[in-house]
């Protein structure tokens, strides 16, 4: 008898849930509440709504042309015809493409303007 509690899956399973993961966002709300304002009413009307996204947290912080064509679910050479149309900065390493985390997110954000 497995004492751990362990179950073995077959590779098609661990992937398909692999995949699964890699698709999930999280979405936080914080409240920031003034300092300055008396009383817990007042604390209330005064509280400010951040909504985070964290797709950051899915993604290695270096990026390769495989991760982006994962991410976004595109052909191989889409991905390529993308990397090179300059829309976001690529740096390159002999013939190895790689792109920031944080360039690509604020590109799909459209924050790279």
């Amino acid at each position: 008898m497995n004492k751990d509690h362990t179950t073995k899956l077959p590779a098609a399973d661990l992937l398909a849930a692999l995949q699964e993961l890699k698709n999930i966002k999280f979405e936080v709300t914080v409240g920031i509440a003034s300092q300055d304002s008396p009383g817990a009413n007042s604390a209330r009307q005064n509280t400010t709504q951040i909504d985070i996204t964290r797709t950051e947290e899915l993604l290695p912080p270096v990026l390769t042309p495989k991760d982006i064509q994962n991410f976004l679910s595109i052909s191989k050479s889409k991905t390529y015809e993308f990397l090179n149309s300059g829309e976001l900065h690529v740096a390159r390493a002999g013939r190895t493409l790689y792109v920031s985390r944080v360039v690509f997110l604020e590109w799909l954000e459209g924050k790279n303007d």
